[in-house]
């Protein structure tokens, strides 16, 4: 029911974040939530109790979205994989107090309330002291409450107007709707990564993780190990809980990619080894290790286990842009729901057709393709800001070597040329893109054209960046304009407009104009 329930309401999510935002969506559920755990630790009934499991699993559809957009929204690039898997550690920590509970015989009316009051209460008081986030407010149109926003969650002295004007660059059209979403999602780049992100969460379903933690105690009471059933399942628990902590410490360090591959190879060596150990002990005795050979295979493969499911996870985040978050997560997550309800209730017919030790020889086939298909076909995104990956995905989408249009000069220095404005000019990443504030007057000029930017004067980047920065921007000479001198720099003002240079284009945003 409760997995039914989730899936149902991740569904819904897609709108309302479009509308008020993941952080009220947050809100809003989380009251519903508290009462279903409430509701559960008082029932007295079956159908009181089926009831409750069925609104928890809405309520979780309604939280685990909006989330993690949420997360991922906020978060600095240089600290999104660290918050992701401090998320990984919280829910370990929730998995091992209720396998320990239930070996040391605390009453589960006990454990739900006190796992309700901590899931419930604290993040709701959290969020009331937090704004929402600063790309869904630019996404309204809400670009002073934005700026306020960035200002938040990145300190005074951090350049969010630059940072915010990436954002406004990259969502293009202003006061998204989920209908703009959708529509968005029949491009063919983000179509291509929801198709993939598709397998790839179905298929992580049946990877074993999901399965080995449901039917822990079922998996040891076959397996006839040293240890009771219950004790080995508090022991894996505290095991995924190091590997989560492990995680933490080594996923801003390490690449992602490299992490994915790795993490699910090994996964598929231990769900190999451990069915190959279930084989033997059901064919052959007095074999040594025999005993505790699935322990500790079991227990290898949930510390690595947590690393894949969490990148995996981090790439959907980060490579789906801000223009289609809301809804494709929204979608994911109603599969990943899905897939989990499969992966459940095919689990013991598997176990039937295949025998014990088949089921975790194909779950290794799948970590394989997991980690084969996912280290070929995503890319890395370790330090690299949001829009900086939505811009890759666009750019690789061109092709680069196009010829040049009908009627369009050939530049020697094609990588300067924009042909759009006849402008001459560098290409930055976005960790390397200044912002030069210029004065109103600057940004038009009368050479038989009003366009904004038609043919601008120089901009150049504030004397206190770093002098590789320190560049002038000049119209290319043509027989439309002549040459131009370096403007200077213009001190930093709350009341100018602000000019991002940015994939190779020049764009001004009135960041602070009401």
């Amino acid at each position: 029911m409760v997995v039914l329930g989730a899936a149902v309401g991740s569904a819904g999510t897609g709108p309302p974040q479009v509308w008020v935002g993941q952080r009220v969506t947050l809100l809003l559920s989380l009251p519903l939530a508290l009462a279903a755990w409430v509701l559960l630790a008082t029932s007295h009934s079956v159908w009181v109790l089926i009831a409750a499991r069925a609104v928890q699993g809405l309520t979780l559809g309604f939280i685990v979205g909006p989330s993690s957009n949420y997360l991922v929204e906020l978060a600095h690039t240089n600290l999104r994989g660290v918050l992701f898997a401090g998320v990984n550690v919280a829910q370990q920590l929730g998995y091992l107090f209720m396998y320990a509970t239930g070996y040391w015989g605390v009453s589960w009316r006990v454990a739900v309330l006190v796992c309700g009051c901590l899931a419930t209460i604290l993040p709701f008081i959290g969020l009331i002291l937090l704004p929402d986030s600063p790309r869904w407010l630019a996404s309204r149109d809400r670009h002073t409450e934005a700026l306020k926003s960035m200002m938040v969650f990145r300190g005074p002295r951090y350049e969010s107007r630059q940072e915010l004007a990436g954002v406004m660059e990259q969502l293009g059209k202003r006061r998204v709707t989920p209908r703009d979403q959708l529509r968005a999602l029949e491009k063919p780049e983000v179509l291509c990564f929801m198709l993939l992100f598709t397998f790839l969460v179905m298929a992580s379903q049946f990877s074993g993780s999901f399965v080995t933690s449901l039917y822990s105690l079922q998996i040891f009471h076959y397996a006839k190990g040293e240890l009771s059933p219950g004790l080995s399942a508090v022991v894996v628990s505290a095991i995924r809980l190091m590997g989560a902590v492990f995680h933490l410490i080594v996923v801003e360090h390490l690449s992602r990619k490299f992490l994915l591959i790795g993490a699910f190879l090994l996964c598929s060596g231990t769900m190999a080894l451990l069915g190959s150990s279930l084989y033997d002990q059901a064919h052959t005795s007095n074999l040594p290790l025999q005993s505790w050979l699935p322990l500790a295979s079991l227990a290898t493969y949930s510390f690595f286990s947590n690393s894949g499911l969490s990148v995996l996870e981090l790439l959907r985040e980060e490579i789906l842009s801000t223009s289609v978050r809301s809804t494709a997560v929204s979608f994911l997550s109603c599969l990943f729901f899905v897939g989990s309800f499969l992966a459940m209730q095919t689990y013991f017919h598997v176990v039937a057709a295949l025998g014990q030790h088949g089921v975790f020889w194909l779950y290794s086939v799948f970590n394989f393709i997991l980690a084969v298909l996912g280290g070929l076909a995503l890319r890395e995104t370790r330090g690299a800001s949001l829009e900086e990956i939505a811009a890759r995905t666009h750019r690789k989408d061109k092709q680069p070597d196009a010829p040049d249009e009908p009627g369009q000069p050939h530049h020697a220095d094609a990588s300067h040329y924009n042909p759009q404005n006849g402008c001459k000019v560098t290409h930055l990443g976005y960790n390397e893109m200044k912002v030069a504030p210029v004065q109103h007057e600057t940004l038009r000029r009368s050479n038989g054209s009003n366009g904004l930017l038609k043919s601008s004067p120089s901009i150049l980047v504030h004397d206190s960046q770093p002098a590789s920065l320190q560049r002038t921007y000049k119209p290319v000479h043509n027989h439309h304009s002549e040459e131009t001198n370096s403007l200077p720099v213009y001190p930093p003002s709350e009341d100018l407009p602000y000019a991002s240079i940015t994939d190779g284009c020049v764009r001004v945003f009135f960041l602070n104009q009401q």
